[in-house]
């Protein structure tokens, strides 16, 4: 399965999300899809992502954060989301992250590093502590 803005000509089923929706009603009408075809999954990849510089005393610091969420974190908490109801037992669930925000400060990368920060968090939430 593909949850993507393109379909993936060899996926058996593409849930295309839309680029006039918000994030919430793109997971809304993803959960909703899922939901239908009643499945459980083994494995849920986000490889979702991008990059963009800057720092917070620039002018457009909020849009840079609100671009580096919708295209990092905001698809890693639809997994995660998605993961506690349709993933199987023992299944895994695999985040993009970026070792760099937690080896230094990443001021000339504020908002990229605020999402990854808050991707790694995810994965910290939704682990097993065995």
């Amino acid at each position: 399965m593909n949850v993507d803005f393109n379909p993936h000509k060899i996926a058996k089923t593409n849930i295309l999300l839309d680029q006039t929706l918000t994030p919430a009603q793109n997971n809304q009408n993803t959960i909703n899809s899922i939901k239908s075809l009643s499945v459980k999954f083994n494995a849920i990849l986000v490889t979702a992502g991008g990059w963009t510089g800057g720092s917070i005393a620039d002018a457009d610091y909020v849009e840079k954060v609100k671009l580096m969420n919708k295209v990092n974190l905001y698809p890693a908490m639809l997994a995660a989301h998605l993961s506690t109801k349709y993933l199987a037992p023992n299944g895994l669930v695999v985040f993009t992250g970026a070792a760099a925000v937690y080896k230094e400060p990443q001021p000339d990368m504020i908002a990229y590093a605020l999402a990854k920060a808050g991707t790694h968090y995810l994965a910290s939430h939704l682990a097993e502590r065995v």
